[in-house]
């Protein structure tokens, strides 16, 4: 894939989501890791809502994910531009 298309990739949204978002909230590792090790896709975008694919991973109690984006260097720390909420906050509020 050259770099055109990973920046096609990479605009692609869906509700808002783009896809690394997407694979992170669903808790698809194959696709974290292919959009993550081999595309280049940076760890801390965020969504429209927001929201980065850590936050996702967490709000969606997918912690195989979540150990995943941290291991990759994710900030924990990045608020929600929209609720201001960080991953921490999903974690408490969804019980994890």
């Amino acid at each position: 894939m050259d770099k055109d298309d990973r920046e096609s990739l990479a605009s692609v949204r869906v509700e808002g989501c783009g896809a690394l978002h997407s694979a992170a909230g669903s808790g698809d590792m194959a696709i974290c890791k292919y959009l993550v090790e081999q595309l280049g896709f940076d760890v801390d975008s965020v969504a429209s809502s927001g929201s980065t694919p850590l936050s996702f991973a967490v709000a969606h109690g997918e912690m195989t994910a979540a150990w995943y984006f941290l291991d990759k260097g994710a900030n924990p720390n990045t608020k929600s531009s929209s609720t201001g909420t960080t991953p921490l906050h999903e974690a408490v509020a969804t019980g994890l």
